[in-house]
């Protein structure tokens, strides 16, 4: 009996360092997933991995090693954006440079094999239903169970949801060391064009950028960032969250730079960018529709963010103060 209290207690207090030790979103020690469901010629399949590719870009800034990365997405989107003269092939040159394995998104749970000695990152674009992660050419769906299953008792799984319905990840098992951040609780999730989540109108309607985001930085993520700014819109969570993440002194008035002032920033720019959003309204009437803009906010997402002891030592790069 009395081995059996000394077990429980050394137990405790080596579940208590591993919350107490420090973690970095950005370190060599980590691996990184990118993934959509999304097949080519579904809802979204172009745009979905445009919001990957702001992510596959933080990557690359903070100088993640190539062989740290896996991109899950429907090769045919890849060899569509090769061939089709209206997309930048900044994609396609990034993955050759950043990604080392490439997975199809229907075979991900038998394909990827998780490195329980390394913290996991992974990153979610594409459709989300209340069972899981979509699949969309199958229809079946990935569920919050498998990242319970390939959790490590030793290290972090922190997942970034960015679909429709992320809440069903809300409820994960925190004692296996998972941290999410949810674009939506219980909602669809939506999409802004790059354009307005960016620049501004006066009065005489011209465009500026808006006061988060510099000339400079406002040119190169509508030129070089978007496949398509006019076409592809991004979700506006991510989008918050890339800024934060690219230019944290800028962001975060803070010294701490943890996952908790990340997530709180990037909620607060997103709910700026849906304060003017307006919502399509189409009306019929005998035979004739008539269609309204109604201006207002669009509350049709709420993100989250599950764990928040590991959230608050949860740091940007090792040079962060905690």
């Amino acid at each position: 009996m009395a081995i059996g209290f000394f077990k429980h207690l050394y137990k405790a207090y080596k579940r208590e360092q591993l919350l107490e030790k420090k973690r970095y979103i950005f370190q060599n020690n980590t691996n990184y997933v990118l993934f959509s469901g999304t097949s080519l010629g579904d809802n979204g399949d172009v745009r979905h991995l445009n919001d990957l590719y702001f992510m596959l870009f933080l990557l690359t800034k903070y100088k993640i090693p190539k062989e740290n990365v896996t991109l899950a997405v429907d090769n045919n989107i890849l060899e569509e954006l090769k061939v089709n003269p209206l997309y930048n092939d900044q994609i396609n040159i990034a993955i050759d440079n950043q990604v080392e394995e490439i997975i199809n998104p229907e075979n991900f749970e038998k394909s990827y094999n998780r490195d329980k000695n390394k913290n996991l990152v992974f990153i979610s674009s594409g459709h989300g239903h209340i069972s899981g992660l979509h699949l969309t050419k199958s229809n079946t769906f990935i569920s919050s169970d498998y990242f319970e299953d390939i959790s490590s008792e030793t290290n972090d799984t922190l997942l970034i949801m960015s679909q429709c319905y992320a809440g069903a990840f809300h409820h994960l098992d925190t004692r296996k060391n998972i941290c999410v951040l949810g674009s939506s609780d219980y909602q669809e999730s939506l999409s802004l064009n790059l354009i307005k989540l960016t620049t501004m109108k006066d009065d005489k309607c011209n465009l500026f950028f808006k006061n988060n985001i510099d000339q400079q930085l406002g040119n190169f993520i509508l030129n070089e960032m978007s496949f398509n700014p006019q076409m592809h819109p991004i979700n506006p969570f991510l989008f918050s969250l890339f800024l934060v993440l690219l230019e944290p002194d800028k962001q975060i008035v803070s010294r701490k730079k943890h996952l908790i002032n990340i997530y709180k920033n990037a909620v607060s720019i997103t709910s700026e960018n849906l304060n003017n959003t307006y919502q399509h309204v189409k009306i019929e009437t005998g035979g004739s529709s008539v269609n309204y803009n109604i201006e207002g906010i669009r509350i049709t997402q709420q993100p989250y963010l599950l764990n928040k002891i590991i959230a608050s030592r949860y740091n940007i790069v090792e040079s962060d103060i905690n």
